[in-house]
């Protein structure tokens, strides 16, 4: 399994949406609501309230959802999990745009050549999507954020079987002026 670690802050998934065009077939993306649709309304610090719109609404309606399901995390809180088939690039992009803030919900991009049951299955097994503990070999690619450990330190995952989507995804990567490669040890 070839693994690339990038930055990609302002075209967080564009890549991996550019990779599915090349393979015809349209990707899915898993999502997850950790709190009630409400937490996910901008707050008002001035306030104390939330308000406005659920954001992600208007977007995941351009998307087919191909699956939901419920993992309980612990005795009293559960992750309610959804899985797309990315229908519309421009609400696939706005979902990945969230994907630093506290109101995400984009968790993985995988290729839409994959068994989806055997990716559920994954996340059932774990309580809750992990990037550390996914087994990217269940689909052909997969791309993620991971949290870096700061504000806002979040980076670009990819995972492949193949090494041309690996030199596709480097060669979005260096030809971006705003993603950069981060090094790996070897």
């Amino acid at each position: 399994m070839n693994k690339l670690i990038f930055s990609d802050y302002g075209e967080e998934g564009l890549f991996a949406f550019n990779l599915s065009k090349i393979d015809c077939k349209l990707p899915y993306l898993v999502c997850s609501l950790e709190f009630d649709e409400e937490g996910y309304r901008t707050f008002n610090i001035d306030t104390g309230e939330y308000e406005g719109d659920i954001w992600f609404i208007k977007y995941i309606e351009k998307l087919k959802e191909v699956a939901k399901f419920e993992v309980q995390v612990l005795k009293n809180h559960s992750h309610r999990y959804f899985i797309y088939k990315v229908m519309d690039k421009e609400a696939y992009l706005k979902i990945w745009s969230k994907a630093s803030s506290d109101y995400r919900i984009a968790e993985i991009t995988i290729s839409g050549e994959c068994d989806l049951d055997m990716v559920i299955d994954s996340i059932k097994n774990n309580r809750f999507y992990d990037n550390l503990k996914f087994d990217p070999k269940l689909v052909n690619w997969a791309y993620t954020q991971s949290y870096g450990g700061g504000s806002d330190e979040y980076y670009a995952v990819f995972y492949s079987k193949e090494k041309e989507s690996v030199d596709f995804i480097l060669k979005q990567i260096n030809g971006s002026s705003k993603s950069n490669f981060i090094p790996q040890p070897q």
